[in-house]
């Protein structure tokens, strides 16, 4: 049937979950195949990717917009939920370019936000109720909101999603010293414990989604050129930036200048370029061993040399690399061309929760009609 469950036993091959749906156990996976396929220019992963959301769209996807959890060798369905971390497949999709079938999920995920204020862990489709109402303060929802945004050139709609969840954080998760975990969305109590990926995820997408002229939505009209060590030109900082799972951004013109091989074209088979200029670029002196094992003198092209780092052959290369990126940093000629420096002096730093000025808090779910 094509379909994956989300659960392997490594040691046998084989699936000890059956259930197949795109949230928890199996959402990285697809992921990586499209963005993959993007920042490594890899068509092969989205050949697969596009292999395997047709049993998707045969048997999970509904005409609502909703994606239920199937058996993965009967296409029957198990679990009619929506999980919250399925929240990052709209902007999924819109990567590759399909804006309204993401557009109508994410009306779905939007009309659950509105009923609780967070989108819980578990909601029942059918039944229409939580069946885990917790929330630690996930960013997929919002990273969708994120993506499409840039995907529909600005639909205001997209932004009603941001503010509807930054009213929600800054009125029922801020605390003193954070913001907390929602205990219950239905009662949108507390629990005393504040996930790594609010900070590093959640209020990142949000302050991208309210911040269109970030040089992350960098739409190709600019960049910088980058001459290697070896005289090669790259032009990185160009836009295109492809986001990790853990909201890392990843310049693909950067990869594409370190990384590519001789004939432009990526493969595992071929030695990245930037090995094999690190073999010509040092003269290991074989002469000179020292009395620890196997360590000995690196020579970089400048005459500096590694031994005193005590380092082995191995490490010394290592160290060269890092070595060749310092000095290869771009250079700014004239102020203007600087990043902006923020009043505290950290560059590109974003401004507290507190300077975006939401919306008046939105009332609890008890209060509202």
């Amino acid at each position: 049937m094509g379909l994956m469950g989300n659960h392997l036993d490594v040691a046998s091959g084989l699936w000890i979950a059956h259930d197949s749906g795109i949230g928890g156990g199996i959402d990285s996976y697809f992921e990586y195949l499209v963005k993959g396929s993007l920042l490594f220019n890899l068509p092969h992963l989205r050949s697969m990717f596009d292999e395997l959301r047709k049993p998707i769209d045969k048997y999970s996807a509904t005409s609502t917009g909703w994606y239920f959890w199937v058996n993965m060798q009967k296409g029957q369905v198990t679990m009619p939920i929506y999980q919250s971390l399925e929240s990052y497949w709209p902007g999924l999709l819109s990567l590759i370019g399909d804006i309204d079938i993401a557009m109508k999920s994410m009306s779905n995920y939007h009309d659950v936000l509105k009923l609780y204020g967070f989108t819980p862990e578990v909601y029942n489709v059918v039944n229409q109720e939580a069946a885990r109402d917790s929330f630690p303060l996930r960013p997929e929802l919002v990273e969708s909101a994120m993506y499409l945004y840039k995907a529909t050139n600005g639909d205001p709609y997209l932004l009603d999603i941001g503010s509807d969840i930054l009213r929600s954080i800054q009125h029922s998760s801020r605390t003193r010293c954070g913001y907390a975990t929602i205990k219950s969305c239905k009662k949108h109590s507390l629990q005393n414990r504040m996930e790594s990926f609010f900070l590093a995820e959640t209020t990142k997408y949000l302050y991208l989604l309210f911040d269109p002229d970030n040089f992350i939505h960098n739409d190709g009209s600019h960049g910088k050129v980058w001459k290697t060590a070896r005289g090669r030109e790259c032009i990185v900082d160009a836009g295109g930036y492809v986001f990790n799972t853990e909201a890392h951004p990843i310049d693909p013109g950067i990869l594409h200048c370190c990384y590519m091989a001789d004939n432009n074209h990526w493969s595992h088979r071929q030695q990245p370029k930037y090995k094999r200029f690190m073999k010509s670029s040092m003269v290991v002196d074989q002469k000179k061993e020292s009395t620890n094992q196997g360590k000995g003198t690196v020579t970089g092209e400048n005459g500096s040399s590694a031994s005193g780092h005590g380092f082995t052959v191995d490490e010394s290369s290592i160290y060269w690399t890092q070595q060749a990126h310092e000095d290869q940093r771009p250079q700014f000629k004239n102020d203007h061309q600087k990043p902006a420096v923020a009043a505290d002096g950290i560059s590109g730093r974003p401004p507290t929760m507190n300077s975006l000025q939401p919306p008046p808090p939105m009332p609890p779910p008890s209060s509202r009609p």
